[in-house]
Parts: C-alpha cells; structure tokens; sequence
C-alpha cells in the first residue's frame, strides 16, 4: 500500500471518528434543548392552570358584586320614583290647602 493510501485511510478514520464525536456532540446538545424546551412548557401548563382557576374566582366575584350593584341601583331608582310622587302629593296637598285658605280668607272678609 502506497504512502498515500495509507494518509487516506488514516485521514477517513480521523475524519470518520471526528464525523461521529461532532455527531455525538450536536445530539446531545439537541437532546438537553428539547428537555428544556419541554419543562419551560411544563412550567408554563401550571401556570396557565392556576391563572385560569384564579381567572373564574374573580369573574365569580365580579358577577356576585355586579349582580349587587344592579340591584342596589333598581332600588335607587324605586326610591327616587316614590320620593317624587310623594314631592307631588305634598304639593298637591299644600296647594289644595293654600287654595281653601284662600277661599275661607276671600269668604270671611266683608265685600
């Protein structure tokens, strides 16, 4: 075997042995990003978890206050629709009084 072929297959054996170290070393690079790939997913799944239950007790809470403040506001409106009709009869009452005042002072004084 001449020297050159000798060069060639030691250089194959070499670059065939670098081929499989580089290999090795890209796979397990790939290997550690995919484990941390999928346990910052893991992490975001819990989290996602909790802010959804989190997210239905507060929209829970919210429906119970806002379904106080629309009552309260429905009852704001009733009493103010009975203090006006009640302004209203007063005033219907202190105007029929003024007017029998009026009539009794009319009928009382000489003409």
């Amino acid at each position: 075997m001449s020297k050159k072929m000798k060069l060639l297959g030691i250089g194959s054996i070499v670059l065939g042995t670098a081929g499989m170290a580089v290999h090795l070393a890209v796979s397990n690079k790939i290997s550690r990003l995919t484990d941390q790939i999928h346990t910052k997913l893991e992490n975001m799944t819990e989290c996602h978890v909790n802010l959804l239950e989190e997210y239905l007790r507060i929209k829970e809470k919210y429906e119970t206050i806002r379904s106080s403040y629309d009552e309260i506001c429905e009852d704001y409106q009733a009493l103010l629709t009975d203090y006006e009709e009640m302004l209203i009869e007063r005033a219907a009452a202190n105007f029929a009084e003024n007017i029998a005042d009026t009539e009794h002072d009319e009928s009382s004084q000489p003409v």
